[in-house]
């Protein structure tokens, strides 16, 4: 990460309250970071186990669930081209995005719902990977 300080902006009062706003050291205004939680559906071959092989015989799916803090689609494509900080099984077996939720205002809110997400579809049966 790059350091943050305040910079104020001409011709502003001079409140810095109301005038500063967060910036790089290189003068770039900083975004607010929105955070994303998505689901991708997996090949039946991501099965690892002989239960997961048990549960997509019965007619389960296989899903990933996680959150990010680029879009849904984007991360996805991460998975797709590999390298640092990547699931290997999404890479290897995913299907299609086919669920996706936010923007959350922080990491904690999204990794809840990425939860929920994980917990809800392990109660109905399928198999997932990720959801922390």
């Amino acid at each position: 990460r790059r350091p943050v300080v305040s910079q104020r902006r001409a011709g502003a009062s001079s409140h810095w309250g109301a005038t500063a706003r967060p910036v790089t050291l290189d003068g770039q205004i900083m975004r607010a970071r929105r955070y994303y939680v998505y689901a991708v559906q997996l090949a039946p071959e991501a099965a690892r186990t002989a239960a997961h092989r048990r549960a997509i015989a019965g007619g389960a799916h296989a899903y990933y669930v996680g959150q990010t803090g680029v879009s849904s689609g984007g991360r996805l494509l991460a998975h797709l081209r590999g390298g640092r900080g990547t699931s290997r099984v999404v890479r290897d077996h995913a299907v299609r995005l086919v669920g996706r939720d936010g923007p959350f205002r922080s990491r904690r809110e999204a990794e809840e719902v990425e939860r929920r997400w994980a917990d809800l579809l392990r109660r109905v049966g399928h198999v997932v990977f990720g959801g922390r």
